[in-house]
């Protein structure tokens, strides 16, 4: 079984000279370290016990906690190919983060939605895939996300709503590093569905545009990898959870992140994205080569080839996949021309359907994945949007109360 060790070591001044302190991923003098982006000196890979030593994926089903339960009281009609179907809850923030300090400001609700197949199956472990919407609308991730259940209605989605506290104004908290909420909002919610819904914890995945896609980068990097508990101090936050990938259309790599483990990464960005430029998913991409241990340079014509030229959704010559990354944690790299920051809705529901498709259960990754021809959702605006608001389904009563301290308040179900 192969294991990867990253490790986060603040180098004494010694150091100083041979780390990295410019936030540039392609200068070689980061060439083995982990955390140049964040422009900090931070020190070399270890196999000790500084380290956190990683286990090579396990691609089998794994039943979460929830399997064998009904789902909530008060869950509406799932419509396939329409955002009907979301189910609203919120969980209780407490202000941690990964540093010392909890932060009152940041604590509060957290509000998301839940959407499971129309022929939802209890007892059937399915796929989690979180979806994160664009700066904007409150309480309204269901129908401000990315359509992925267009592509895959065999999966259990959920939709990210944006948090009230302020802390990013209508924004993720994708700009305070290590101080963020969003590393703590990730155990809460996993907690919740995971004890509600039938999820298959091997495959945890992560999705968004704009400030989603941030977020996506984020989880991607702090919760990809399945720890070592023998041989590491687990995670903070949801140490017995991992993200098995992640996929960001336009979005950002934050300047500060924690130690990073490997993960399946998408990304779909264009050249003339003025909010988030393309060079910000770049730094994704080499962070992901690093903490995957293979060569992801974006300039780098040999060590790519085209991906899924023949799907029309997709486009040719959009799409890259990098041949030298392990077959397990694929890495994929779209660039589109001339779009901007729109959401581009239909093609990154084609190709995020293909690409999670790499990892399903009996999939070939070195076949580009399954044959599937999604049905490509409406284009969306440059907020995200995508998908009708859901009016069917009765209101949704007093959700369950999940793990954590966290309650599920049930929302209105659409």
């Amino acid at each position: 079984m192969k294991i990867f060790t990253l490790g986060l070591f603040i180098a004494a001044a010694g150091f100083a000279a041979a780390g990295c302190k410019v936030p540039n991923y392609s200068d070689s003098t980061c060439s083995g370290y982990l955390g140049c982006s964040s422009g900090q000196q931070v020190g070399p890979i270890r196999n000790d016990e500084y380290g956190i030593k990683y286990l090579g994926p396990d691609n089998s089903v794994k039943a979460g906690l929830g399997c064998g339960m009904p789902v909530p009281d008060g869950t509406p009609r799932t419509i396939p190919g329409s955002a009907k179907g979301y189910m609203q809850f919120t969980v209780m923030g407490t202000g941690e983060n990964l540093t010392d300090t909890p932060d009152p400001a940041r604590k509060g609700p957290r509000s998301f939605w839940v959407r499971v197949p129309a022929d939802y199956d209890p007892s059937k472990p399915y796929p989690l895939i979180y979806i994160g919407q664009g700066c904007g609308s409150y309480n309204a991730a269901n129908t401000s996300t990315l359509p992925l259940f267009k592509g895959n209605e065999e999966a259990i989605y959920v939709a990210l709503d944006i948090p009230t506290d302020g802390a990013n104004m209508n924004c993720y908290d994708n700009e305070a590093g290590l101080k963020s909420q969003e590393w703590e909002a990730f155990q809460l919610f996993t907690d919740f569905v995971d004890s509600h819904y039938c999820v298959d914890t091997n495959r945890i995945y992560v999705a968004g545009y704009s400030t989603g896609g941030w977020l996506a980068n984020m989880w991607g990097c702090a919760f990809g990898g399945v720890v070592d508990p023998k041989f590491s101090n687990p995670r903070k936050f949801a140490p017995n959870y991992h993200v098995r990938a992640q996929a960001s259309v336009s979005g950002g790599e934050p300047s500060e992140q924690p130690p990073c483990g490997p993960v399946a990464a998408f990304w779909l960005s264009d050249t003339m994205d003025n909010a988030n430029k393309i060079a910000l998913n770049k730094s994704a991409l080499a962070r992901v080569g690093r903490t995957n241990d293979c060569p992801t340079d974006y300039d780098d014509n040999s060590i790519q080839t085209d991906w899924h030229d023949e799907n029309t959704a997709i486009g040719a010559g959009i799409c890259k996949r990098f041949t030298k990354c392990p077959a397990d944690y694929p890495v994929v790299f779209c660039t589109s021309v001339g779009l901007g920051h729109a959401s581009q809705d239909d093609r990154a529901t084609a190709a995020m359907t293909l690409f999670f498709g790499l990892l399903a259960p009996g999939a070939n990754p070195n076949n580009n994945g399954m044959t599937v021809t999604p049905t490509g959702g409406t284009t969306g605006s440059d907020a995200g949007a995508g998908g009708a608001t859901g009016t069917d389904g009765s209101a949704a009563t007093g959700g369950s109360t999940g793990t954590g301290g966290s309650t599920g308040t049930g929302g209105s179900g659409v």
